[in-house]
């Protein structure tokens, strides 16, 4: 799923039976570090229908793999590649592209940089700086192959949430590394209401909770990159 989880959701009114008729089962959306990008801490498509979120979450699915807003924030493709890419678009598929894209991750590219004001020029100084310091910072300490919650380089560049879900869903090989989580949605918190709230296993309250769900954190974006200039040209 790309979006919010509301038709899912229903489908298991229809047939409760479906987490048992489903191998695989994939959901692009919450957020596992409380940075949300539609609230505070909430992450659009669960916040759109947290009740929905909920009940998906809850069900005993023989392989629910999630693929969350805090990866995608790192997990990006730079800018030079992208629009390389982009600019090379010779398919059927490359040119629609291309075309839908223009508006959000060219024309409005400019709404992270210094067009924000101080607040902006900051983030994309900083960025830029990371960008300079990266190759000390590798050398100094090496991290795996791939992007990571650790990998500064991926930082400036395009987010591509649904892109990146349904290429791992064809090439799982994409992911290189993930965790077996517990996952709740909140319903009542006035300000957290929508927010995914994660049990990584490091939590000492007593209490024993089913990690059946897959938390992606990480995916080869040199694999990606490759299968998206594949797609366009």
């Amino acid at each position: 799923t790309l979006g919010p989880l509301t038709n899912l959701a229903l489908a298991l009114k229809a047939e409760p039976e479906l987490p048992l008729l489903l191998n695989d089962l994939w959901v692009m959306g919450g957020c596992g570090n409380a940075r949300g990008n539609h609230g505070r801490v909430t992450e659009f498509n669960i916040h759109a229908d947290p009740e929905a979120a909920s009940d998906v979450f809850a069900r005993p699915w023989s392989q629910l793999t999630v693929t969350s807003w805090d990866l995608m924030t790192f997990a990006t493709v730079p800018w030079r590649t992208f629009d390389a890419t982009i600019q090379r678009a010779t398919s059927q598929v490359g040119r629609f592209l291309a075309k839908i894209s223009h508006l959000p991750y060219v024309q409005k590219r400019s709404t992270t940089s210094c067009s924000r004001g101080q607040e902006g020029c900051l983030a994309f100084m900083a960025s830029s700086f990371l960008q300079l310091l990266a190759p000390l910072l590798q050398h100094l300490a090496p991290a795996p192959a791939g992007v990571g919650l650790w990998n500064l380089t991926s930082a400036p560049g395009a987010i591509v949430c649904d892109a990146i879900t349904m290429a791992a869903v064809l090439r799982p090989e994409l992911v290189l590394r993930s965790s077996q989580v517990h996952v709740e949605v909140e319903l009542q918190g006035a300000l957290t209401r929508g927010q995914t709230v994660i049990d990584w296993g490091t939590c000492f309250d007593g209490v024993h909770r089913p990690k059946h769900i897959r938390w992606v954190q990480e995916v080869d974006m040199n694999l990606f990159c490759r299968m998206l200039r594949e797609t366009v040209s």
